[in-house]
């Protein structure tokens, strides 16, 4: 990697609060962190940091999320568990297997709200009039 992309890339995580050793922390976590789009870095820090009020930090030490797809994994993901769940870590449900996801967040609670799998689908949006949530 040229120095001046590395710099750059420092620059992007940085915007975000982040020490130079909490980045250094990302990349010898998942050096490929590094080549990541700044856009993309940016929205998917943006959503976890804005809308579910994650500490950069958090995402500094979980690097791998920000490869995942934001319109399909990430808000789907975090909107589930926003529903049924409250505070929990970042990594113990962006990190499992969508099998795995759906046993333990989508099934496991569709009793207790019954739109949980068109939510998680993108069929239904919170914000849609109407829904009963």
């Amino acid at each position: 990697m040229r120095k001046t992309t590395l710099e750059r890339k420092m620059e992007v995580y940085g915007r975000w609060g982040l020490s130079s050793d909490e980045i250094m922390l990302a990349f010898r976590s998942h050096p490929l962190c590094m080549n990541l789009l700044e856009g993309k870095i940016m929205e998917t820090t943006d959503f976890l940091v804005n809308k579910m009020s994650w500490q950069p930090r958090v995402v500094a030490r979980n690097p791998l999320v920000l490869f995942y797809n934001l319109e399909r994994r990430i808000i789907p993901q975090c909107t589930v568990v926003g529903l049924v769940k409250k505070d929990m870590c970042l990594s113990s449900f962006l990190l499992i297997g969508e099998n795995l996801f759906l046993d333990k967040f989508v099934n496991k609670y569709q009793d207790d709200v019954p739109c949980l799998v068109d939510i998680y689908l993108g069929k239904m949006d919170l914000a849609e009039p109407g829904s009963k949530i």
